[in-house]
């Protein structure tokens, strides 16, 4: 049984864990690995060495099926 008072709670332990997995994930990546040494994994196994690189993404990106904003709620 969920309570709407207390349902914030657990969506901010969530983004919490989720954003230390996050940040542990890309702290190994970056000292551990090294940049160079990522960025040459792609090269390894076939791939493009660009495939190493950030991609800017839209945020937020829309759910299939949701509206696009405020501009279509008229």
């Amino acid at each position: 049984m969920s309570d709407i008072r207390t349902a914030g709670y657990g969506l901010a332990a969530i983004r919490i864990a989720l954003g230390v997995m996050f940040a542990a994930h890309a702290g190994r990546k970056l000292f551990a690995f090294t940049v160079p040494g990522f960025a040459g994994f792609p090269g390894q196994i076939g791939l493009p060495a660009a495939l190493a690189l950030p991609l800017p993404l839209p945020l937020p990106l829309p759910l299939p099926g949701a509206p696009a904003g405020p501009a279509s709620a008229g």
